[in-house]
């Protein structure tokens, strides 16, 4: 999708990017063009978690019953990869925020490491030196605001 600026109205923008061998969503507005093909995906050596994940808004976080708008909402798990296989969670429940169905149950993640993640350059600074086999421990609230902690190891990406 494209953001386009019509007259005064701004369209919503859907806009996927990947990084350190995750994918993640950015819904929101903005007044200016930006492309619509998401980026490359990294070469099998680098670290993949397996998610797809979309920085929360003020309106997801209304819309999920967040205490904060911060973090990253898990939209979905690779089955068998790293995120799956430490318990992180997408979610299910589809709802529309920004003319985008987000599926707003899935886990949010609040910090890496011990690092607080307020939005996805947060994240992507944070992972950005990790490598195939080190162990990562994320912070997760689920939609019921249940905090709880997991660790898995960043794998290569599967060709």
């Amino acid at each position: 999708m494209v953001t386009l600026l019509t007259g005064q109205v701004i369209i919503p923008i859907l806009i996927l990017v990947s990084i350190v061998g995750l994918s993640f969503a950015y819904v929101g507005s903005s007044s200016t063009a930006l492309p619509s093909s998401p980026a490359s995906h990294p070469p099998p050596s680098q670290p993949w978690l397996g998610i797809s994940a979309v920085e929360v808004t003020p309106k997801i976080s209304e819309e999920t019953g967040l205490e904060e708008a911060s973090g990253l909402l898990v939209l979905q798990v690779a089955p068998a990869g790293p995120a799956d296989k430490a318990g992180i969670k997408g979610g299910t429940n589809l709802k529309v925020i920004d003319g985008a169905e987000i599926p707003i149950d899935g886990d949010v993640i609040t910090r890496i490491d011990g690092n607080t993640i307020q939005n996805l350059d947060d994240f992507r600074n944070h992972l950005k030196n990790k490598q195939v086999g080190d162990n990562v421990e994320f912070t997760l609230a689920s939609a019921n605001n249940e905090i709880r902690t997991v660790n898995t190891k960043l794998e290569a990406r599967p060709s």
